[in-house]
Order: C-alpha cells, then sequence, then structure tokens
C-alpha cells in the first residue's frame, strides 16, 4: 500500500472539533476508511481514505495522556462499527503543546492495544495512528484562509491554521504512522487534507 493517508472534510472536522473541545487535555478516537483512489495534487493515487472519526467519550487523559477508560464501552464501540460494515483502520490522538510524532509511550499503547483487538478477532493487517498537535495562536494579521494545508520537512506533515476570533486561533500539525503488527514497526505517512 502507499504511503499517502487522505483526510476527508468530514473527518477531518470531527478530528479538530473533538481535539478543540477540550484542548488542555489530550483527545482521541478511531478513524474508519478504506483503500481508495483520490486526487492529490493533481494526480489520481491509491491512498488510505480516512471517512471519519469517531471520539471516544469514555477515557481518561491528561495533558500527557489518553487512553480508553471504559473496556466494555470500548469494545461495545468496536462491535457495532464491524456490524455497521465499517472498517476501523487506526487511531487518532493528540498532543498538548508537543510535537506531532509518536513517543515511547504511545508506541506502547498502540502494540498493546493491537494484541488486545488481535484477541477480540478484529482483523488488523496494518494499522495507523494519527497525532494531532494543538497549539493556540495570535496571529499579527487575520490568515487568507481558514483552512490552510502546507507541508513541512520530508512532505509529510500537514497544519491546518483556524481563527476564533479576530487575531486568536490555532494551528493544528498532523503527523500519521503506519504500524505493521508482523514486524512492529512504524512508518510516517503523507498526510493530505482537502
Amino acid at each position: 500500500m502507499k504511503s499517502t493517508v487522505y483526510v476527508a472534510e468530514n473527518c477531518l472536522a470531527t478530528l479538530i472539533a473533538s481535539c478543540l473541545e477540550v484542548p488542555h487535555k489530550e483527545a482521541g478516537g478511531f478513524l474508519i476508511g478504506k483503500e481508495d483512489k483520490r486526487f492529490v495534487a493533481g494526480e489520481r493515487i491509491g491512498c488510505l481514505t480516512l471517512d471519519a472519526a469517531y471520539p471516544i467519550r469514555t477515557c481518561r487523559s491528561g495533558k500527557g495522556f489518553w487512553q480508553p477508560a471504559n473496556t466494555r464501552a470500548y469494545k461495545r464501540i468496536i462491535g457495532t462499527i464491524k456490524a455497521i460494515g465499517f472498517n476501523i483502520v487506526g487511531e487518532y490522538h493528540s498532543h498538548i503543546a508537543n510535537v506531532a510524532e509518536l513517543s515511547d509511550d504511545d508506541k506502547e499503547f498502540i502494540e498493546q492495544e493491537i494484541k488486545d483487538l488481535a484477541k477480540d478477532e478484529v482483523g488488523i493487517t496494518s494499522w495507523i495512528e494519527m497525532v494531532l498537535n494543538i497549539e493556540p495562536k495570535t496571529y499579527s494579521r487575520k490568515p487568507r484562509r481558514g483552512c490552510q494545508c502546507s507541508y513541512f520537512s520530508k512532505e509529510i506533515r500537514c497544519t491546518v491554521k483556524g481563527i476564533r476570533e479576530p487575531l486568536k486561533g490555532y494551528s493544528i500539525t498532523i503527523g500519521t504512522y503506519w504500524f505493521d503488527p508482523k514486524t512492529s514497526s512504524y512508518e510516517e505517512a503523507v498526510v493530505h487534507v482537502p
């Protein structure tokens, strides 16, 4: 599979809203998607399309952690999403005043979660973990657009900027990582937003 992840508009709106709902704490949830073809930079390419994000409300979180708290509710969510016929392709979580990269704790959590999902007979062949870094911003002038995608070094991460009130807003950097359960390895993916 090519390492491009395309985030659909509805999914992006849910990701941003759930992370900004409690900006002083980490937030997270499931990513629902499928392999698809999308136009990216004027070319139709194969990618993983993230169609929806499902925020997990029954969780424990703070400035430096996020994890599901109610395992019965967590399993009920997984069962319901599978029963409807959608594919859980990964999870997302936010980092507060940090970088959009996986920490060692994140990697340990992902690897344990994949083992737990395998016990519940959820067929996982690869997994996406999205990290959103949220930073409040004060602008010297209003940005031209509410949503602006710009690529960083290695052209893989994306930044979304928005205004809450005149000259005050936020900047969210999105980093996305493939996890291969067979080799326990991570590869950073190119993320594209509309």
